[in-house]
């Protein structure tokens, strides 16, 4: 079952990232995202994107996460997509 509320979000926020990306006049665009939790949202926004921007391609998608655990599970979500996770590195 779809989850039509979150899927309502993602193409709304898809839409101003869009908006944002034609708006900065940049050939490329990159989204950071910090601590995408298990990356559900982020997914359905990348998924309506590359459906509607004919220059997806050069979107790059960025998560800071903490979580060891969520890191492993955003990159097994997002394998085939243009995406980075990073380890969120925190000063002591």
């Amino acid at each position: 079952m779809v989850d039509t509320i979150n899927v309502s979000i993602s193409n709304r926020l898809g839409r101003q990232i869009e908006e944002m990306w034609s708006r900065s006049g940049e050939k490329y665009f990159t989204v950071l995202v910090y601590r995408a939790g298990e990356g559900l949202l982020g997914y359905d926004i990348l998924r309506y994107l590359q459906s509607v921007c004919k220059r997806y391609g050069r979107l790059h998608y960025c998560i800071i996460e903490k979580s060891a655990a969520l890191r492993e599970k955003q990159q097994k979500r997002y394998s085939s997509k243009s995406f980075t996770v990073i380890a969120e590195v925190m000063a002591r």
